[in-house]
């Protein structure tokens, strides 16, 4: 169901989706905005700065608290003993590769996906061969956890021998 403001969108989309994948809108659950077709889309513009804006917040704050944990942990060194401290480094590098994933992964490609028509690249190529990497990001943050901390690769190899 297509809501009345929006059936601009739905003829828009209904070609490409039936030409390349032989569906149309009104079968799937799609999510679909245009920033230009003969003139700029301004709220779909200014929608895509505030989703643009809302991710560089929350990656900036994701940073000043990493410094600031790594700066609290590095303080603090002396109260625990080196094992402890070098789990808790573990855990650290776990933490800012678990963070940095996401950002390679999900974060980069939605920005490809959304600021591609604005530059003239061909949305519908660029759409079928981004999305893989969603589809990589859970494998690959399991195998963070499995990899940085000592105990789980030392299990992992104890396994594979």
């Amino acid at each position: 169901m297509t809501l009345p403001v929006f059936s601009f969108l739905q003829e828009y989309t209904n070609n490409d989706l039936s030409n390349y994948y032989g569906v149309f809108i009104d079968d799937i659950a799609a999510f679909t905005f245009i920033y230009y077709d003969t003139k700029y889309r301004w709220k779909s513009i200014c929608f895509i700065i505030f989703i643009t804006l809302t991710m560089i917040v929350q990656n900036l704050i994701i940073f000043f608290c990493g410094l600031k944990i790594r700066a609290k942990l590095y303080n603090q060194k002396h109260r625990y003993s080196s094992a402890l401290y070098k789990l808790h480094q573990q855990f650290f590098k776990t933490l800012v590769l678990q963070v940095t994933i996401p950002t390679l992964f999900i974060f980069i490609p939605v920005f490809l996906i959304l600021y591609a028509p604005l530059i003239g690249v061909n949305l519908t190529v660029l759409s079928t061969n981004v999305f893989w990497l969603f589809y990589l990001y859970p494998a690959i943050d399991s195998f963070i956890v499995m990899y940085v901390i000592t105990e789980y690769k030392s299990a992992l190899k104890g396994m594979a021998t």
